[in-house]
């Protein structure tokens, strides 16, 4: 039988041991909360990137570009709006999520 010194140190640990279990939690949880802001931005970036191409493919089409083009850049822009993640995120923070 356990005498209570050793009832109290084995409370002592099993409390220290949540607690660092805790710890470790939030760690983790903040590292995954920083690859999805790293996955966000990657997705912005290339969203950011198809809408620039799509700008320098009409803008070197000239003036009245082709019906084909036209349909090709409202294609490749509803591509770009797929891929952007802003809207998702402020409707997210919006409504009080936090990631």
């Amino acid at each position: 039988m356990k005498s209570p010194l050793q009832l109290a140190q084995w409370a002592a640990y099993e409390k220290l041991t949540q607690q660092r279990n805790e710890e470790r939690a939030a760690i983790a949880d903040k590292a995954k909360e920083g690859e999805r802001l790293l996955a966000e931005a990657a997705k912005w970036q290339h969203a950011q990137e198809i809408r620039g191409y799509v700008a320098e493919i009409l803008r070197l089409a000239g003036p009245g570009p082709t019906p084909a083009i036209t349909e090709w850049a409202k294609w490749a822009l509803q591509v770009a709006a797929t891929e952007d993640p802003i809207p998702a995120k402020l409707a997210s923070l919006r409504h009080g999520a936090n990631g």
